[in-house]
């Protein structure tokens, strides 16, 4: 007599954030975040906590400055200095929803994010602000969850770690 046993893979997952809406009392601002809605499950860096067969955008990233000059809002003293830790210079924008899987490689994410918003942009590292989330200056979406990359993390992404490491510039001396 003989048991076989059948056992589906299991699905891969990969790491999201969550948009927390700033509009209210920061038009501009947005941040990112990996556990601050309570109305969201949290997400799970180590072992991804959405299935990549899910549509959803890519959080793209660029160090280049976005012009505050151009708008007078600015946070309160307050706000700014709870959030400080979050805070990220640059721009962050995203894409249209695209499945998770549809990338192989941590460089195939960077060249979507370059190909859809040109040179220097790169898909959004969990790690950018070396907090668990990214305050900005940026109008995304108010709930929306978004791909990012765990670059410390193979199995928190959907994607393969191997490619570019997002930070490689800021950790190495010199950079690039």
């Amino acid at each position: 007599m003989a048991l076989v046993s059948c056992i589906e893979k299991p699905n891969r997952s990969g790491t999201t954030f969550s948009e927390l809406t700033l509009d209210l009392e920061h038009p501009g601002f947005s941040l990112l975040s990996c556990a601050m809605d309570i109305n969201r499950r949290p997400c799970d860096p180590f072992r991804g906590d959405t299935v990549c067969d899910m549509a959803l955008p890519v959080a793209c990233y660029s160090s280049a400055s976005v012009d505050v000059e151009s708008s007078n809002e600015q946070l309160s003293e307050a706000i700014a200095a709870r959030l400080a830790r979050f805070r990220v210079d640059g721009q962050i924008r995203v894409t249209q929803a695209v499945k998770g899987n549809r990338f192989e490689t941590r460089q195939d994410v960077n060249n979507f994010c370059r190909v859809t918003f040109g040179e220097g942009f790169r898909v959004l590292s969990f790690h950018e602000s070396g907090a668990p989330g990214i305050l900005s200056r940026n109008k995304i979406e108010p709930g929306q969850r978004l791909w990012v990359d765990v670059r410390d993390q193979p199995k928190g992404n959907c994607w393969d770690a191997d490619g570019e490491d997002p930070t490689s510039a800021r950790a190495s001396p010199g950079g690039r």
